[in-house]
């Protein structure tokens, strides 16, 4: 093997990703973009992953569960599959189980594996994390972290568990030990940094590092044509668009209540497209609201993606009560290339808010604001069409400047690659 141009030692490298191809999310194919980049780059790479289930929750066809298997998907790096429960609803236990597993799948086979120069994980995080990053210790790994939502905080702003009870204080105490014991930590908001540094975590380990696309390929005119037209949708109908998980996270029940209040017309549509634990609970709110003009399309193949989002006159990107703070939606990203003005739900000092504000890409509207929400929303659709134009074109130059792979993957591989 020779050696890179770029770096005077070559690493075995470790990447243990929760998510990886074929699912379709964008932190799975940012994993696959550092392997991929790695293996460029003359490095000797293997990736640990469950079996695929995102984003329904259930088995993807041609794959059957062990406790390891190589899967043969990628000529470029090993990947092996370790076994996990599935979370096909999104409630506490399920996900717990699901993180747990996974956790111990890959704890255990880095304990028995040839022992790596580093590790990049791309985990869930406390307890899965956890688990590698006591196994790392023992074993004497380099352990460089990437953080996609902050923890327990994600699960306080949920609901889930209470900011001061037992849970969430033994949550921190683990994140805390974590954190001790990574070399590197890789946050994708100026949020996350800023309470990594009220954990008292040392600047030396954080690092800022969006997540980014591969390439931007360009618009087809023809695309949202063809969608609108798979719909039955006329030439006049304002089309609203959520397209993405449907979670708890989420926010759909606010999107689904605020459309409620809008005055009905045959030429506005809303299309929730995508799949999860809450899709059932939104078809019923729906049912009970008596909301016509809402279409539910579901499943959403990964390649009508630019069909869809460029079909749309305003893409929705709700978030529920502070979750803009402990996550960024990904979705974010692949909106903005879209060229469409994108309407937010989203807290004050948020990442979120932040960037639809400052890259003029949309309006931004404080979560649980119905009323608000549908003034705001009723507004766009009645504004002139080269005010929805120019956002688009403002959010899409704004993305290709800041959330490139060129800038941020490159980034990233430095880190891990660091002696």
């Amino acid at each position: 093997m020779r050696k890179n141009k770029l770096h005077n030692k070559e690493y075995s490298i470790l990447i243990i990703s929760c998510v990886f191809p074929p699912e379709p999310v964008v932190s799975a194919k940012t994993s696959l973009s550092v392997a991929n980049k790695l293996t460029e780059l003359d490095h000797s790479v293997k990736v640990l992953s469950p079996f695929p289930s995102r984003t329904s929750g259930k088995l993807h066809k041609g794959y059957t569960r062990s406790l390891y298997k190589k899967d043969s998907s990628f000529d470029n790096f090993e990947l092996v599959r370790c076994f996990s429960t599935l979370s096909s609803k999104s409630t506490m236990m399920s996900r717990f189980m699901e993180n747990i597993s996974f956790g111990m799948t890959s704890s255990i086979y880095l304990l028995f594996t040839k022992k790596p120069d580093v590790i990049y994980a791309n985990t869930w995080p406390v307890f899965a994390m956890g688990l590698l990053v006591l196994i790392a210790k023992v074993r004497g790994i380099r352990v460089v972290q990437s953080v996609q939502d902050i923890y327990p905080e994600s699960l306080i702003s949920q609901g889930r568990i209470s900011k001061e009870g037992i849970v969430s204080k033994t949550l921190y105490k683990i994140d805390e030990f974590i954190s001790n014991n990574c070399s590197d930590i890789i946050v994708i908001s100026k949020y996350f940094y800023n309470l990594y540094l009220d954990r008292k975590v040392p600047k030396t380990k954080l690092h800022i590092v969006y997540n980014w696309f591969d390439k931007a390929a360009p618009i087809e005119n023809d695309s949202g044509r063809f969608f609108r037209d798979k719909l039955g949708l006329a030439e006049d109908t304002f089309l609203s668009v959520y397209g993405g998980n449907i979670s708890a996270a989420s926010g759909i029940q606010d999107i689904i209540q605020a459309f409620s209040k809008i005055e009905p017309t045959t030429n506005h549509v809303l299309c929730i497209a995508g799949e999860g634990a809450y899709l059932d609970n939104c078809k019923k709110l729906v049912e009970e609201l008596k909301i016509k003009n809402i279409i539910f399309y579901s499943p959403w193949p990964m390649e009508e993606t630019e069909a869809l989002l460029s079909s749309a006159d305003l893409l929705l990107l709700p978030t529920y009560g502070e979750q803009s703070l402990s996550s960024v939606p990904s979705k974010l990203i692949s909106y903005m290339l879209s060229q469409k003005p994108v309407l937010a739900l989203a807290v004050d000092n948020s990442d979120l808010k932040d960037v639809i504000i400052n890259s003029n890409t949309g309006w931004v509207v404080a979560p649980g604001n119905i009323d608000d929400l549908s003034i705001q929303w009723n507004e766009i659709r009645n504004s002139n069409k080269d005010i929805l134009k120019s956002k688009g074109i403002s959010g899409h130059d704004y993305a290709l400047e800041n959330f490139s792979a060129e800038k941020n993957l490159s980034q990233l591989v430095n880190i891990i690659t660091k002696d």
